[in-house]
């Protein structure tokens, strides 16, 4: 079985513009949520020179709440000028990886995880199984939620605390390939306790 190493990460830090990366034309009807996904994988794939991954995995805690929001606020305020059809139609949880292979052109493996606080986890272990059996050579793997400001207002006003893993853009390049590897993943850990519920643990091996 082959090895399986992580060669980039990308988070964003909210101190590049996203036109670094981005064609304005392409993604101007996009939600910010979108723009920013797109903009932490391009910047991962050009990282390590791949232009079409294998696999687009991308994993996230709410889906696309932004978009549901905005819907259901169109619904009850008719008169606020919502692009409603956009917002429908990147809606659904896997509206993200699926946004990320039409702008690339890629047409390889593509998979959405949605299982709260593992889904990041998840769509690692799918990685990492499929380097490991040959079925891919490499994988851009995701974690994407966005909670606008209207949205985290209505939290705390609820006692909600917002969770810094509810509000984040992580793009990871995994693949067999071992030159300029940052780590080595040796297994995902997934389980469930009546104390914890759903848990689940990467352990990597760091390459110096």
């Amino acid at each position: 079985m082959k090895r399986v190493y992580v060669n980039c990460v990308v988070k964003d830090d909210g101190l590049e513009p996203y036109s670094t990366y981005l064609d304005p034309i392409k993604t101007r009807r996009l939600s910010p949520m979108l723009q920013r996904a797109l903009f932490t994988s391009l910047k991962c794939l050009k990282c390590v020179g791949v232009e079409k991954p294998d696999a687009i995995i991308n994993s996230t805690y709410f889906g696309n709440i932004e978009s549901e929001f905005y819907i259901l606020k169109s619904v009850t305020n008719v008169s606020q000028d919502l692009n409603m059809a956009s917002h429908f139609m990147y809606s659904t949880d896997s509206a993200i990886a699926t946004a990320i292979a039409i702008y690339l052109g890629d047409t390889g493996y593509n998979s959405t995880y949605s299982q709260k606080n593992i889904s990041f986890e998840l769509a690692i272990q799918d990685a990492v199984q499929k380097i490991r059996n040959g079925v891919i050579d490499n994988a851009l793997v995701c974690a994407n939620d966005f909670i606008p400001d209207e949205i985290q207002d209505m939290m705390k006003r609820e006692g909600i605390v917002v969770k810094e893993e509810w509000n984040r853009s992580i793009a990871v390049f995994l693949s067999a390939d071992n030159r300029q590897a940052l780590e080595e993943i040796e297994r995902v850990e997934i389980g469930f306790s009546a104390k914890e519920g759903s848990w689940a643990r990467i352990k990597i091996r760091k390459i110096n």
